[in-house]
């Protein structure tokens, strides 16, 4: 009986710690596909290959990119030199700006879209100036 009865409790704890295993669902300030508050813009930051400088060929690279209503991509960060394997977190504000903040080195960065449509990455933000929920916990 012992020798059954052991692989038995072995097979369900092992399947019980597959189950508690789920990947943990993003944070509120790295939600990919995330509507402006006007609804005009959506925001995505994938993680792509850098290709603009040669210093950072071949590097994966957070690229803000930013879509209108109907899915057309307005700006992508091509030069972007946020790597990847640091954590970001971003958002937007009330006047449909984009801001993120990298909290492996707490800079912050803006990007806004001119009167005649372009839009503009706006470095060394400062961190009064952005909105509290897009920083993490821990930089508020």
């Amino acid at each position: 009986m012992t020798t059954t009865v052991i692989p038995r409790i072995a097979l369900s704890l092992a399947i019980g710690s597959l189950a508690a295993c789920k990947p943990a669902s993003p944070a509120k300030n790295q939600t990919q596909n995330l509507p402006s508050p006007s609804g005009n813009y959506v925001l995505r930051v994938p993680v792509e290959t850098h290709t603009t400088d040669p210093r950072y060929a071949g590097t994966k690279v957070w690229k803000v990119t930013i879509l209108d209503r109907s899915g057309t991509q307005e700006y992508k960060d091509e030069d972007s030199t946020m790597i990847a394997h640091l954590n970001i977190y971003w958002g937007w504000d009330t006047a449909d700006q984009v801001w993120v903040y990298n909290s492996d080195d707490s800079r912050i960065t803006l990007w806004t879209k001119n009167s005649s449509g372009k839009w503009t990455k706006h470095e060394n933000q400062d961190k009064s100036s952005m909105p509290p929920a897009i920083l993490p916990d821990h930089a508020r």
